[in-house]
């Protein structure tokens, strides 16, 4: 499984050789960089280009890795217990039916290899990143409630974006491949360009 770019995707051979890198390798592949380099819209282009579905998580700075793996509705449950759970199909007496699986638990049940996002992990506090390279590293998180192991099927290939808001922890740094995009030259630009719009005009892109 390789990355070759896409008709719409510069990639340089710099960064195309670090994503295969990424991917046999089955290690989280970091890029860094300022807004608008095309971090996140990397990840959406090797999910295309190979014909994988996307798990995709937008991090915030409340996020804490747990709900990332999964979420139990407590109040959910509490609610059928108290006043039943009607044509749900829910079974009070079953914690599975209270389980909701985030982006990463999705992507390790899932029965095909997936692009799995954790987009702007910077806005994330150091413990949570740390607690998250764990999950990843390992391909495996305990949900706590049933003590119940849930181990990844397929290893996600994983792409982690940073706008560098927050510095990342030494240990995340270590356990990822980084690679720094820097906001593209002239000459990159216009090839970026002629890849939207292949019928520009010289004087047009030369204005622009």
């Amino acid at each position: 499984m390789k990355f070759e770019g896409t008709e719409r995707y510069y990639l340089s051979a710099e960064l195309g050789e670090i994503v295969n890198i990424s991917i046999s390798m089955e290690k989280p592949l970091l890029l860094m960089g300022e807004a608008g380099t095309g971090k996140t819209r990397l990840a959406f282009e090797i999910a295309g280009a190979l014909g994988l579905n996307m798990e995709e998580a937008r991090c915030k700075s409340t996020f804490k890795g747990e709900e990332l793996c999964y979420v139990y509705d407590t109040v959910l449950r509490l609610n059928d217990s108290r006043f039943g759970s009607g044509e749900s199909g829910r079974d009070i007496n079953d914690i599975w039916d209270y389980l909701r699986f985030g982006p990463i638990g999705r992507a390790f049940l899932a029965d095909d290899r997936r692009v799995l996002l954790l987009d702007e992990i910077d806005k994330t506090d150091s413990d949570t990143q740390d607690n998250l390279l764990d999950v990843l590293e390992d391909g495996s998180f305990i949900i706590r409630e049933i003590n119940h192991k849930v181990a990844a099927r397929h290893r996600p290939i994983i792409v982690i974006t940073s706008n560098a808001k927050r510095e990342l922890s030494d240990p995340f740094l270590r356990r990822c491949f980084c690679h720094y995009i820097p906001f593209p030259g002239a000459e990159e630009i216009a090839i970026i360009v002629r890849l939207h719009f292949p019928d520009i005009s010289a004087d047009l892109l030369d204005a622009a």
